[in-house]
């Protein structure tokens, strides 16, 4: 089981060590969701955040403010889970993120608004893919709940970023 969750932690580009391990009592499909949860979080965040303030479509804008919304919701109902389990969540993104990030970050006006409705199509694959394979790995009933709650939004927004992206 510890070695299908470090694979998993490989494809996801996360470090499977990048959680608190004092007291733990969290599997470690839990430790990896927890992470792989917060680095999306994170990104969703600060790619929002440069859309806010870089975008040209006000459709743009109006997806990155629910994106900092939903993201920053998920982060705080996340917290005291992965407290009560041990785990402190790795505070750091993904260097792929930060790719990610920086490549934005050179951008403005349609190129922008083009760019990151593109990365958040794949950013919400991906999370949806998380969240959906964390589903039946995750033991913890608070955090079971958390993820069942959460696919829900995350395959709505995929769905708004995948018409936004084709209306670009």
């Amino acid at each position: 089981m510890r070695a299908k969750a470090l694979g998993l932690a490989a494809l996801l580009g996360i470090s499977a060590l990048g959680a608190a391990q004092d007291e733990v009592t969290a599997s470690a499909e839990e430790v990896l969701f927890i992470d792989a949860a917060s680095q999306a979080d994170l990104y969703d965040i600060a790619a929002a955040r440069l859309a806010v303030g870089q975008a040209e479509s006000a459709e743009v804008v109006a997806f990155a403010e629910e994106v900092i919304s939903e993201s920053t919701r998920t982060t705080v109902e996340l917290l005291p889970l992965a407290d009560a389990l041990g785990v402190t969540p790795t505070a750091d993104g993904s260097p792929a993120d930060g790719i990610l990030l920086g490549e934005l970050q050179g951008l403005t006006g349609t190129e922008f608004d083009a760019a990151y409705a593109a990365q958040q199509v794949r950013a919400l694959e991906g999370a949806v893919t998380v969240y959906t394979l964390s589903g039946g790995s995750v033991q913890d009933a608070g955090l079971a709940a958390f993820a069942e709650r959460t696919l829900p939004v995350l395959r709505r927004q995929l769905e708004e970023a995948r018409a936004l992206a084709g209306s670009l």
